[in-house]
């Protein structure tokens, strides 16, 4: 199980966290230099809180595939709207997320949110 986490922790802080190290990087670097000791640092940590979020859920051993299925599909949700409308995941926007209507939501499925679906939770 370890090898599983964390090989799913460099997945979810890398390929679904992309706005986010842009946002990050862009307001460190607001004179133009980049710092290459906080963006190491920054993926790195990342990576580290996944890994042992996740090894935590592996305790849990008769749910651990099913959790992990639900933490990348979760991500990958998550990752299109923060990359398609620049959006950063907070409290508010899950309380939204709890207060949304059926034909609200049904309006944000597209064929793009499938497809991104696919490509980063199946695959």
């Amino acid at each position: 199980m370890p090898a599983l986490a964390f090989i799913c922790a460099l997945y979810l802080a890398i390929a679904n966290n992309l706005t986010f190290f842009r946002a990050a990087f862009n307001a460190v670097n607001k004179a133009g230099q980049r710092d290459l000791v906080f963006e190491g640092s920054l993926i790195v940590c990342l990576i580290a809180l996944f890994y042992i979020l996740l090894m935590v859920l592996s305790s849990i051993k008769f749910a651990f595939k099913g959790l992990l299925i639900t933490v990348l599909m979760v991500a990958a949700s998550v990752s299109y709207f923060m990359d398609n409308y620049g959006t950063i995941i907070d409290v508010s926007m899950i309380q939204n997320l709890l207060e949304t209507d059926v034909n609200e939501a049904l309006e944000l499925i597209t064929f793009k949110l499938v497809m991104h679906l696919i490509v980063f939770g199946v695959v």
